[in-house]
């Protein structure tokens, strides 16, 4: 371990990014402060109403506290704002308002500008709209969002690391594809894909329809960024305005899969 991950104090946090289900991961906004607590149990073992043992672990739980400026997208996904059965461009909160679960991501940096990436996979928020509204307030005021933390697959709630302990693979896909097949020790293989049109959208699922990540198109050249995948059957689709959509199979056995190109016809 370096001498500045030894010494590491969480300090700012940067380029937080949130992901709903399968949709590509975007920015939340500007995250002024972020305040994290994550839950552990105490077990403890008694002989004659005395304690003998007693063991603390964590249970996957927590909170997570933000104040900051949200994005309306972000926004109305979170909260759950509804539009049906109203006029274009009118959103309301209520009855039938139920919260999205998010994957939330950032980057957090030290006092000397030292990296470290930190992921909740399962978030939800837990406390309805919070707003403030100051006439001659000498700065805009911020929102506060209460989500609770949850465990997932792995039974983790929190994942973190250091920028010099992750690959240029893990680096890059940390904030817009993060997932258990990302940081898990699994034997995982490279997968070359591009598209034409180069403004397509790629998603990508496994065999039991669950999202790879995001999967982002390079303007320039059409290559898209998918994830290392491990052994398995994957599943695309490839779409964009104006041109048939198109599906296949990518098949993962033991290397890397023959590179994949696709590109779109027009819609009849």
């Amino acid at each position: 371990m370096s001498t500045a991950t030894e010494n590491f104090s969480e300090y700012e946090i940067k380029e937080s990014t949130v992901r709903f289900d399968s949709d590509p991961a975007v920015r939340i906004g500007c995250v002024g402060k972020l305040a994290e607590s994550m839950n552990a149990k105490t077990v403890v073992k008694k002989c004659e109403g005395v304690v003998r043992k007693s063991t603390t672990r964590g249970d996957g739980t927590g909170e997570l506290k933000f104040t900051l400026h949200m994005k309306t997208a972000v926004f109305n996904q979170m909260f759950g704002m509804q539009t049906e059965g109203l006029k274009t461009g009118i959103r309301a909160y209520g009855e039938k308002s139920r919260h999205r679960e998010f994957c939330f991501t950032a980057k957090v940096l030290d006092e000397d500008g030292n990296i470290k990436f930190k992921a909740y996979p399962r978030c939800i928020v837990q406390t309805g709209i919070v707003r403030n509204i100051e006439n001659g307030a000498d700065e805009v005021a911020e929102i506060e969002v209460t989500a609770t933390v949850m465990p997932d697959s792995l039974g983790n709630g929190l994942y973190e690391a250091f920028y010099a302990d992750l690959n240029s693979t893990m680096r890059s896909s940390w904030l817009l594809n993060f997932s258990n097949m990302l940081i898990t020790d699994t034997t995982s293989y490279a997968v070359t894909m591009t598209v034409s049109p180069k403004y397509s959208g790629v998603t990508i699922v496994d065999a039991d329809g669950k999202s790879v990540g995001t999967c982002p198109v390079d303007s320039e050249t059409g290559a898209v960024t998918v994830p290392p995948l491990p052994d398995g059957t994957y599943y695309y689709v490839v779409y964009a305005p104006g041109k048939t959509p198109d599906s296949g199979e990518i098949e993962v056995d033991g290397a890397s899969p023959d590179a994949v190109s696709v590109t779109l016809t027009d819609a009849a």
